[in-house]
């Protein structure tokens, strides 16, 4: 199996991509060198900018495509999904999932390590 991790963001993303990595590598599986050649898809996600934003939203729907023509598991976690969890109304998490129908799971960062 093979992974691929986009982040956006900041440091601490970068730090958290890491660990997720780590995780990736030691249940045995391998870095892919692009999203079109994954089995799975993490997305650690920024939302301090608009533009961060809109470039998930972006991949997201390029991965939708790529589904559809094979197996992919897409996860999506970091700054967007966190504020989603963390809404006491789930408003927010709905919404994601809304303009985001392709990710298969939704994870807090904390959570992230399959």
């Amino acid at each position: 199996m093979k992974y691929y991790i986009k982040t956006f963001g900041c440091q601490q993303n970068e730090a958290d991509s890491e660990r997720i990595a780590s995780n990736c590598k030691a249940r045995g599986m391998t870095p892919a060198t692009s999203y079109k050649t994954a089995d799975y898809v993490i997305i650690n996600t920024c939302m301090v900018k608009e533009t961060a934003e809109n470039r998930v939203y972006g991949l997201v729907n390029n991965l939708g495509i790529l589904k559809k023509e094979r197996p992919l598991k897409i996860i999506g976690t970091g700054c967007m999904v966190g504020a989603g969890f963390r809404d006491p109304t789930g408003n927010y998490l709905a919404r994601l999932k809304k303009i985001m129908p392709e990710v298969d799971e939704f994870m807090p960062i904390e959570e992230v390590g399959f």
